[in-house]
């Protein structure tokens, strides 16, 4: 998601450039030259210009909760590995003669 929003953020015309792309009719080359104009300059009129301030916050918004997971990851495998050590010990202890 992050990826393909600093793609965006990188080239925002080639963007929206697609997106008419993706819109247009699959018979769009045989249509008139007219008729084509005017679907590309209604197409353009629906497909929305990208605000680059407010996609450089989603981008920093995106990355820190990347942060955040990794850290949630990390502190779970840590986690893990305290109580695998516990139960090791345990058994350690309990498989010791007396």
């Amino acid at each position: 998601m992050k990826g393909k929003r600093e793609k965006i953020l990188a080239d925002p015309e080639a963007y929206r450039q697609e997106q008419i792309s993706r819109k247009l009719p699959e018979d769009f080359e045989d249509l008139p030259e007219e008729e084509r104009e005017e679907i590309v300059a209604q197409l353009e009129d629906v497909v929305a210009s990208v605000d680059p301030v407010a996609l450089r916050e989603e981008i920093l918004q995106l990355g820190k909760l990347i942060a955040q997971a990794c850290e949630l990851e990390e502190r779970e495998i840590e986690r893990k590995l305290v109580v695998l050590k516990d139960v090791l010990t345990m058994r350690a202890f309990s498989a010791t003669p007396r």
